[in-house]
């Protein structure tokens, strides 16, 4: 929490203190008084005062939280976005997760493919280097034969 976050909490329990102290003073001297609203007893209308003392701290506390507060802002205000938006990128990373997960599925069946592939060039061409040097000499003894002889 920031130093304006602490400051902004201070104030709110200074203020909330404040108008439930005032609160509390109209209550009493409502209720001392015996004054009477809406023609209810005065017990009652020292109910009322407090309920609408409550309300007033209430209200000062939200207005002052919205006026200072961006966080508090979008808390109360564009939640519902955030959270909309929150689950459309986990679709996305869900679809993109499985895409992926099948592009290295794919890849490494290639992988297995082209390795497979190899081994096959590799025997070939062992086989390819046995014939070549197997002829080689055969015809370097033919060749040696026929030099030596010939007539044959």
């Amino acid at each position: 929490m920031d130093l304006r976050g602490i400051a902004l909490v201070v104030l709110l329990v200074f203020i909330s203190g404040l108008i439930a102290y005032i609160g509390d003073y109209v209550g009493r001297k409502v209720g001392k008084k015996r004054i009477s609203l809406f023609n209810l007893r005065p017990k009652y209308t020292s109910i009322i005062v407090t309920i609408i003392t409550g309300a007033v701290i209430v209200s000062v506390t939200l207005i002052l939280l919205f006026a200072f507060s961006q966080y508090a802002r979008t808390s109360f205000f564009g939640l519902k976005r955030i959270v909309d938006e929150l689950e459309t990128r986990k679709v996305q990373l869900q679809e993109s997760t499985a895409l992926f997960e099948k592009k290295q599925k794919e890849l490494e069946r290639s992988t297995f493919e082209y390795k497979r592939q190899e081994e096959e060039l590799r025997a070939e061409i062992k086989k390819t280097e046995k014939t070549t040097k197997k002829t080689l000499r055969d015809w370097m003894k033919y060749s040696a034969t026929s030099i030596s002889n010939p007539l044959s």
